[in-house]
C-alpha cells in the first residue's frame, strides 16, 4: 500500500473538509469553462466521501478550498 511521504520535493496536504460540487446535467462545463472561476449553484459535500453516492451518472465540477483558481493558467 502507498502512503502519502514528506520530502525536500513533496508536501503532504490533508485536503479533508467541505467541498462545492455542481453537477453538469446539461455537459457545458468543460465549453464554458466553469473551471477558470468559482462555481455558482453548488453542492456541499464532506471530502473524503463518495460523491457517487449523492450524484450518480453526471460529470461535476468542484471548489477546492486550497486551490487557486486564478492561478489555472500559469
Amino acid at each position: 500500500m502507498l502512503y502519502p511521504r514528506e520530502s525536500e520535493m513533496r508536501e503532504a496536504k490533508d485536503l479533508s473538509g467541505v467541498w462545492e460540487f455542481r453537477v453538469d446535467k446539461d455537459n457545458e462545463g468543460h465549453e464554458k469553462q466553469w473551471f477558470k472561476k468559482p462555481l455558482k449553484d453548488t453542492i456541499p459535500m464532506l471530502v473524503p466521501a463518495s460523491y457517487n453516492d449523492i450524484t450518480q451518472g453526471y460529470v461535476i465540477f468542484y471548489n477546492c478550498p486550497l486551490c487557486n483558481i486564478e492561478n489555472i493558467d500559469k
